[in-house]
């Protein structure tokens, strides 16, 4: 009856799953230490000048990536509060040179706070700032202590207090005390500063497609997914993950540019999958697993398009994590013994079959009874 189906998709089935993320971190506590992130040994410097006081850093970069992370501790705004972040860098300080410049201003007076800076070779811009408040300080501390910017203790802070001395400029003291002579003056303290080195990554691309290929079956159903990875390194293998064989197996995934690809054939019904990348140096990533539910197709209309040609529209369902679509797929069937009342006409000799099975047992019925009277 049906000699050819080919198949029309009416809509894309496109399912957008997290994406996956990895990075091999470096982390440097100190400026002038040279770290197993393979840089060389960097400086600090401090200023007091007037109101303000500053921590000069400059670090070597190692062989990382702009996505690395800039550290700072610091006492919050109207309080004790201590906060610690970290903070990506502008892209104007990073591509600047090899050398990594920040700076922190501590500021005892309007207005009063602290405030992080990078250096782009032209200017320094704002990483963060905390100059909306103030914190108050104890009396006790009598000596200055810039040194504790970059000793490497993240316990103790220090802030540029604005005590009118012969230089006419702040002196550092520590935030467990405060001026001489029993001067209460606001300020916000600067504890540490470090690095987190980002040396590689590999992220995995949202877009996740399930869709059924040329040939829809009712028991089984084609998959595609398909994704592209970004990494400083490159990408030694890539694979999916799934259980729709039964148990949970590893799927070789095949290249074509920078897009990568994998078709298979899944049974019908419910199975989970995520997508998974190496790199050459090791680093793994995968994307979130989720759920999917494929059902066969539904017939909803059938309608002749010609003599020989009838169009079959389905609707199929698709689901994600409990996020279900029904999705209508239209497929042109070829009838051999043409098209009727939209359906495929039956062959003759089928036609037949149906005819004798229905006056068969009706002509046996009347023999049976007619011989009996």
């Amino acid at each position: 009856m049906k000699k050819q189906i080919a198949l029309a998709i009416a809509v894309a089935f496109m399912f957008i799953a997290a994406p996956a993320f990895a990075t091999n971190w470096c982390y440097q506590e100190k400026a002038t230490n040279t770290t197993e992130c393979g840089n060389a040994a960097g400086s600090y410097a401090t200023s007091a000048s007037g109101l303000d006081g500053y921590l000069y850093t400059n670090y070597t970069k190692p062989a990382a990536i702009s996505t690395s992370l800039w550290q700072v501790k610091y006492a919050g705004y109207y309080s004790y509060e201590v906060v610690t972040s970290n903070y990506t860098i502008p892209e104007g300080c990073w591509n600047q040179s090899s050398i990594l410049q920040f700076r922190m201003r501590s500021r005892s007076d309007n207005p009063f706070g602290t405030r992080g800076e990078c250096w782009d070779s032209l200017s320094w811009q704002s990483v963060y700032s905390n100059e909306t408040g103030s914190i108050s300080l104890s009396t006790g501390d009598t000596g200055s202590n810039a040194a504790s910017l970059y000793d490497g203790s993240w316990s103790t802070g220090v802030g540029c207090i604005a005590v009118i001395d012969s230089d006419g400029n702040c002196n550092w003291y520590g935030a467990s005390g405060g001026p001489p002579n029993g001067y209460f003056s606001p300020i916000v303290g600067i504890y540490e500063e470090a690095m987190y080195w980002a040396l590689s990554e590999i992220s995995i691309g949202t877009t996740n497609i399930i869709t059924p290929s040329q040939i829809i079956r009712e028991v089984e159903q084609p998959v595609w997914f398909n994704t592209t990875f970004t990494s400083n390194d490159n990408i030694a293998s890539a694979w999916v993950h799934a259980d729709w064989s039964g148990t949970y197996a590893n799927y070789s995934m095949s290249q074509d540019g920078g897009t990568y690809y994998y078709t298979d054939t899944a049974t019908a019904g419910t199975f989970h999958a995520n997508i998974c990348g190496r790199t050459e140096g090791g680093m793994e990533a995968c994307s979130e697993l989720l759920e999917y539910t494929v059902l066969p197709p539904v017939p909803l209309s059938f309608e002749c398009v010609d003599d020989n040609t009838l169009l079959e529209t389905d609707t199929i369902l698709f689901c994600e994590n409990g996020d279900c679509n029904n999705f209508v797929i239209t497929q042109n069937v070829t009838c051999d013994n043409g098209c009727i009342n939209n359906q495929c006409n039956m062959p003759r000799w089928e036609m037949l079959v149906i005819i004798a099975g229905i006056l068969i047992p009706f002509l046996l019925a009347a023999w049976y009874f007619g011989g009996r009277h």
